[in-house]
């Protein structure tokens, strides 16, 4: 009864769910211009390729409207931002970092066939440093839905807005692709649960152990009868 019991507290222990969204734009710099050097040379970016990567934490987020979803936060809100980690500019073969520290934004819009969808990315930094892609279209080719996987290819069909500011260096970006990955983190514990676990874990450990000993004893005895 009690590892019956036990069992059952252990595989009813509270989880907690999360999607950790990976989302990579790739590209050619359309124009741009960095003085100081912060890409490795100065002068213009025109025409250098670039990439930037995101990682986001949509939480417990469910993700299910059909036609919008989203998830933004920062200093500027109030709130955390989404972004776990910094976002990362990449141009010519040089990386700088992009705290999202005030704001971060993972949005996706459908708003039906050959309507309006979008997706965007952003990265604000508080030393004013940011980055922000989005790419859409008017076909209905981008999915509303901020944590599944695909791979997009940019059509002259499609617009978008990319464009970066850091450290002196600006300009604006081509998207060439959009690819969002994702690796999900699920049936983590919650601290309150981990002592509830180890008295289960210890009760059938226990149970295992008494029932063992009960066996041995009845063995010798029948032994010796």
């Amino acid at each position: 009864m009690i590892a019956a019991a036990s069992l059952w507290i252990i595989l009813s222990a509270d989880t907690v769910e999360a999607t950790v969204v990976y989302v990579t734009y790739t590209g050619t710099v359309s124009s741009g211009n960095d003085p100081g050097a912060v890409f490795g040379q100065a002068g213009s970016l025109r025409g250098k390729s670039f990439e930037v990567s995101y990682v986001f934490d949509t939480g417990s987020f469910a993700d299910t409207n059909p036609t919008e979803n989203f998830v933004f936060g920062g200093t500027a809100f109030g709130r955390p931002s989404p972004l776990i980690d910094p976002a990362v500019l990449t141009i010519g073969g040089v990386s700088i970092n992009i705290s999202g520290n005030s704001v971060g934004e993972i949005q996706g819009i459908n708003q039906g066939p050959g309507a309006f969808s979008e997706q965007l990315h952003r990265a604000y930094d508080t030393n004013g440093s940011a980055v922000e892609n989005s790419i859409f279209n008017y076909s209905g080719g981008l999915s509303a839905s901020i944590t599944s996987p695909f791979i997009y290819h940019v059509t002259s069909n499609d617009g978008g807005a990319s464009d970066f500011s850091a450290f002196g260096a600006s300009g604006n970006m081509s998207v060439d692709t959009l690819t969002v990955s994702l690796i999900p983190v699920s049936a983590v514990p919650e601290p309150s649960t981990w002592a509830m676990m180890i008295v289960g874990f210890a009760s059938v450990g226990f149970m295992a152990y008494r029932r063992k000993g009960q066996r041995s004893i009845r063995l010798a005895g029948a032994k010796t009868a």
